[in-house]
């Protein structure tokens, strides 16, 4: 059914306005009725339809359930909850879990990370806000790691982003380790393909736990060229595919205080 309410949405790239609607849709086998969501009529940079899975209803200007929102109101689910695993680069298929993880995803435990409330982060809006402390290189041949960075700052974990968006110092510290690198200009970096298969990796640090992603997954291959995917940039900094294909995660969707 459509609402009649206009929406207009603008993304990192791209941007789509159209209507709200509500209709019924299947995640999984799980049957949701009357479940609002965007329908885009206009789109510029959009291909595709974008399934969110933000912070949800009570956010900012959100007034309705999302989808994982009504999933937990229908007891499909027992918490508002979902992990996230992109596979390597190479891996056609990766997996989302609504409500729960797959634990051959992983070895040891989590690293449990506060989210950021979001009154206190970088531009005052809702998103995954963790804090990153420190990042670290393994030179490929090395029996020891190298540390790049160490100054605490606030990332946003975000696999609808391709590339990773950092601040220029921690840039220019991991381009450094790329000497072959060439820039293409638009602040990308391109390096031989054959860096791709170097044992190498760059290493993540939260809280405790290190992450570490290979030169296999933190290169990109595009067009018949291999890019460093990561760029230098303002806020809000971003850990987007090139580092989340590396790490299993679990999102925990808090709702505002007073919807506790």
């Amino acid at each position: 059914m459509n609402l009649g309410t206009a929406f207009s949405i603008a993304y990192g790239s791209g941007s789509v306005s159209g209507t709200y609607v509500t209709d019924t849709i299947n995640v999984g086998g799980a049957v949701l009725k009357a479940d609002q969501f965007g329908s885009g009529t206009t789109s510029s940079g959009t291909l595709s339809g974008i399934f969110g899975a933000g912070l949800g209803n009570g956010f900012l200007t959100m007034n309705y359930n999302s989808v994982i929102d009504n999933l937990r109101a229908d007891g499909i689910i027992q918490s508002r909850a979902f992990s996230l695993d992109l596979a390597s680069i190479k891996v056609a298929d990766g997996s989302v879990i609504f409500g729960g993880i797959d634990t051959t995803k992983y070895s040891g435990s989590f690293q449990k990370m506060a989210i950021i409330p979001y009154t206190s982060a970088p531009q005052r809006y809702p998103r995954y806000w963790i804090n990153l402390s420190a990042v670290a290189v393994a030179l490929p041949g090395a029996n020891t790691s190298t540390t790049l960075y160490n100054t605490l700052i606030t990332v946003v974990l975000d696999s609808g982003s391709t590339w990773s968006y950092l601040p220029a110092a921690l840039f220019d510290a991991i381009l450094a380790q790329f000497p072959s690198a060439t820039s293409v200009g638009g602040g990308q970096y391109i390096v031989p393909c054959s860096v791709q298969s170097l044992t190498g990796s760059l290493q993540f640090l939260f809280g405790t736990t290190w992450i570490n992603v290979s030169y296999h997954e933190f290169i990109w291959f595009n067009g018949g060229s291999c890019y460093i995917a990561a760029v230098s940039a303002g806020v809000p900094y971003v850990l987007g595919d090139s580092f989340m294909r590396s790490a299993y995660r679990e999102f925990p969707l808090f709702l505002p205080q007073s919807q506790h």
